[in-house]
């Protein structure tokens, strides 16, 4: 029997994808932990000399989950965002680019000696979850080229660095929020009560003949960024509400910040839509933008606490 609390988690950049470096792990600090492999099957439709099932035959495998995490500032965040935009921090700043970076990421349950791998893991998207009681979760897909397992003493990874922040961020530590430029406030009728942002590189898996079960190239396509904002209706929400009708576009841009540093997220242009809100005498009545990016890609700016 194996105890949750005893699986420890590290990745490690990768300088070639699907080829793990010896150097350079660093701790992963998760809330879940569903990167694995999915073992594909297809029937065997052999008839043999009674009317008893054949079996099935192992054919390809797809390794992909989803890591939850908690927004820190800097560590392991910092770095998937790099996967996910495809593009390095650069004066810390970071927006879109065309860079594929890819990681190992590495299990080690120590109570049971069961360890697993996965090679040449790319971000295909991270969503973030932003409530009004609770910390800011960062649910992490990743797409991987490879995969390996074992039971013995000596994990994957070795002297992985600890997490590089401490404290976490939560829905305290908004500093700023505006739609269309309007700081988002009980006052301004566009009291927030939730919102989620998913960036997101539609990713596209291509197999290769001579490549084993595994898939040979990870390729990102269209990179969107998509969420939702549920806000107070009132005359200010209309006039974001029917931008839809125009083709209009709003902007958003947040920043937060704790003792250890902030981020700002900034989308210049993003569509909106949403259906006609509703609610019984005693609701207090909110309308669901769905906003995406379009044109102008998003911008993100981190700025370390004392800086």
């Amino acid at each position: 029997m194996s105890s949750g609390a005893k699986n420890r988690t590290a990745y490690v950049e990768e300088v070639t994808q699907g080829v793990t470096p010896i150097m350079g792990w660093k701790e992963l600090i998760r809330t879940s932990y569903g990167l694995g492999p999915t073992q594909n099957t297809t029937e065997n439709n052999e008839i043999s000399q009674n009317r008893m099932s054949q079996g099935t035959s192992a054919t390809t495998v797809d390794v992909a989950g989803e890591i939850g995490m908690k927004w820190r500032y800097g560590g392991a965040i910092d770095d998937f965002l790099e996967s996910c935009f495809g593009s390095r921090w650069a004066d810390d700043t970071l927006t879109m680019g065309d860079e594929r970076i890819s990681y190992s990421v590495a299990s080690f349950a120590s109570d049971v000696l069961v360890s697993s791998i996965a090679r040449g893991a790319q971000v295909g998207s991270m969503a973030f979850t932003f409530g009004t009681d609770d910390d800011i979760t960062v649910a992490v897909n990743l797409t991987a080229t490879g995969w390996a397992g074992k039971v013995d003493a000596t994990p994957y990874f070795s002297a992985a660095a600890p997490e590089v922040g401490a404290e976490r961020f939560n829905f305290k530590n908004f500093t700023s929020l505006t739609l269309d430029g309007v700081e988002a406030t009980p006052g301004s009728g566009t009291c927030i009560s939730a919102m989620d942002l998913t960036f997101d590189n539609n990713v596209q898996t291509q197999r290769c003949i001579n490549n084993g079960a595994y898939i040979g190239n990870v390729i990102p396509t269209t990179f969107t960024a998509n969420g939702s904002v549920t806000v107070a209706w009132s005359a200010a929400s209309y006039a974001l509400w029917i931008k839809q009708q125009t083709g209009g576009a709003i902007a958003l841009s947040f920043t937060i910040k704790n003792g250890e540093g902030s981020y700002t997220i900034t989308l210049p242009e993003m569509e909106v839509s949403g259906d006609w809100p509703d609610g019984s005498a005693t609701d207090v009545i909110e309308v669901t933008l769905n906003v995406s990016a379009r044109r102008i890609p998003p911008t993100i700016t981190r700025t370390a606490a004392g800086a």
